[in-house]
């Protein structure tokens, strides 16, 4: 069994006024090391869970950490996402409605079909990121571990 093998979820938020917001990263594990927090992209967030998925607590930092920041509460201002039940809880609610956000849930399982970042924005970076995994296979062995991820 290969111990360095790992699991991790990456959140990528792109914006209406072509700006992204910086990633969020969670590792499958049960503690965060400060060895797999840099090298990254400036301001990233990282954070684990025990499956390396986005749970709800993990989901509200987000929106803690990375939106609210960025959204502008004078206006109004609509956030697109799936339909994935981690997104969807009371504080987030109660946050879209304290900041004037209006936060709009597409269908469930239509993202590949509706979704217009999944043709615009995030087939290009899956490109990218594959062309980083094939270069780290032609001149490393073994997966890619926690530390060595923000950097690529």
């Amino acid at each position: 069994m290969n111990a360095s093998k790992s699991s991790m979820s990456v959140m990528f938020t792109a914006v209406g006024d072509e700006s992204i917001l910086p990633p969020y990263v969670v590792y499958k594990a049960e503690h965060l090391y400060s060895t797999w927090t840099t090298g990254g992209p400036k301001s990233t967030v990282y954070n684990r869970t025990p499956n390396g998925w986005f749970t709800m607590p993990v989901f509200e930092d987000y929106f803690r950490l990375l939106v609210l920041p960025y959204f502008d509460k004078d206006k109004v201002e609509v956030m697109i996402g799936d339909n994935l039940a981690s997104h969807v809880s009371r504080w987030v609610i109660q946050q879209c409605t304290q900041n004037n956000i209006r936060f709009v849930l597409l269908p469930p399982n239509s993202t590949g079909l509706i979704q217009p970042l999944d043709i615009a924005y995030f087939k290009p970076v899956k490109t990218k990121w594959a062309n980083v995994l094939e270069n780290w296979k032609q001149h490393n062995r073994g997966a890619i571990t926690k530390d060595r991820f923000p950097s690529l």
